[in-house]
């Protein structure tokens, strides 16, 4: 690969991984919102759920700390072990570059987990839904 290639392709890259960080953190913290508004939120003050795959464990909770807000947390599977990856408190943890891509990926499986705790949040977020399919001339 050429000089030029690679630099096209670092400035792509640069820019893909600041969009992908900036999702995950607006979509965690909006669905956050969410739960908050539901009826049963109690079920997480007292006990953290955990939702996971092949590939990652997320989980939501109160966390010793961080008084009455609610944490987000994903961990990423590797062999044999799970590496902590992102927390919705960013001081917590750097949410390092070599993270961003898989831990945005894996997304879906908190939406899933959250909406089966919580069956509400369907209703929540259907405008969002709805807007989704609006087509804006470019």
């Amino acid at each position: 690969m050429e000089a030029k290639e690679i630099t096209r392709r670092l400035i792509k890259g640069s820019h893909a991984i600041d969009r992908m960080r900036a999702e995950v953190s607006e979509t965690v913290k909006m669905l956050i919102g969410f739960v908050n508004n539901c009826d049963r939120r109690q079920i997480i003050i007292k006990t953290t759920r955990e939702f996971g795959s092949d590939l990652c464990k997320w989980s939501i909770g109160h966390y010793y700390g961080q008084g009455n807000k609610l944490q987000v947390k994903c961990w990423l599977k590797e062999k044999f072990w799970e590496s902590y990856a992102f927390s919705s408190y960013p001081n917590e943890i750097p949410f390092h570059t070599c993270n961003v891509k898989p831990v945005y990926m894996s997304l879906y499986v908190l939406v899933e987990g959250l909406l089966k705790t919580f069956p509400e949040l369907e209703e929540y977020w259907k405008p969002l839904i709805n807007a989704s399919f609006v087509k804006f001339d470019v």
